[in-house]
């Protein structure tokens, strides 16, 4: 314990070194996440939280699988929640997957091997976030719009094909009327709670993307990778900022909007509650990307990019 807290104070002395010598850098990154939360993190998040948190507390996620599960338990060995949370991962977009994954958990609604397996494919980008940000603004139309779905999307489902056999979830229904641990739980607090969270580590992650911005002596190529890595939504316009746009550049784009960045990985780990669903969600995202390299060089060399 005391090795751990020596160790946050020492990352906690970084921090204030870094504010202190690169204050403008900072206020710039401060301002840009900021601007980010309030246009483009609660519009798109708030709705969707809110509507899943109550459905939620009130047992209301089976109603909305039922129409989808005849075929999505074929594909995926998943119970008529894990539908519900299948179907809000792969519609809503960054960290929803994971939140409703947790907090289906979190009520027993969802056994711990069935969260640990719906975790590794069922936390994604949106497609409007794909098609509106990544597609129009920072690729440009450089690839087609159904290339970029398959490539996000299509691996995951590959990574979720492939995981019910290895995982083996067990999707008995735990009654959330005898076992919740939330059950007093106000969906509108809880969601005021976890935009705050969002919120918090976008601005810090925006403060450094600003920072690897600014520094200068990285190679270009190296810097787009780190700024990628980092936080996507920066970090892609960062990429395609050139005169015109290489087919290594839409490579990186497309890996980075499969693993969401260090800030979505950080806002999905606050989401999660147990350590397990952590490790279950990184290998899932490493799955994921070895299965979107091998599809994005599949269709490059039969002409298809």
């Amino acid at each position: 314990m005391k090795k751990k807290k020596l160790f946050f104070t020492f990352l906690c002395l970084i921090a204030i070194t870094m504010i202190l010598a690169f204050r403008q850098t900072v206020t710039e990154g401060v301002t840009a996440g900021i601007k980010l939360s309030i246009y483009s993190v609660l519009p798109s998040l708030l709705p969707f939280m809110l509507i899943t948190n109550i459905m939620i507390k009130y047992d209301l996620c089976q109603y909305i699988s039922y129409l989808f599960q005849p075929v999505l338990s074929k594909l995926f060995k998943i119970s008529s929640n894990g539908c519900f949370a299948l179907i809000i991962g792969f519609t809503c977009g960054y960290p929803m997957g994971a939140k409703v994954i947790g907090d289906l958990y979190r009520e027993n609604k969802l056994s711990h091997s069935e969260a640990c397996y719906l975790i590794t494919f069922c936390n994604n980008s949106s497609i409007t976030f794909l098609i509106n940000y990544i597609l129009y603004l920072c690729l440009q139309h450089e690839i087609n719009a159904f290339a970029l779905i398959f490539l996000i999307y299509f691996p995951a489902l590959i990574t979720g094909f492939i995981n019910q056999f290895l995982i083996k979830p067990d999707i008995t229904y735990i009654s959330p009327v005898a076992n919740s641990k939330t059950d007093n739980g106000n969906p509108i607090l809880d969601t005021i709670k976890s935009l705050g969270i969002l919120s918090m580590y976008v601005i810090c992650f925006s403060v450094i993307s600003q920072w690897i911005a600014s520094l200068n002596f990285i190679p270009d190529f190296l810097q787009k990778l780190i700024m990628g890595l980092t936080e996507i939504t920066s970090g892609a316009h960062f990429i395609c900022s050139g005169n015109s746009i290489n087919i290594y550049e839409i490579f990186l784009v497309i890996l980075c909007s499969i693993f969401g960045g260090m800030s979505i990985l950080f806002q999905s780990f606050a989401q999660l509650p147990d350590i397990k669903l952590k490790i279950y969600y990184v290998i899932g995202k490493l799955e994921t990307i070895m299965w979107g390299a091998i599809l994005f060089f599949i269709l490059y060399f039969i002409g298809l990019l």
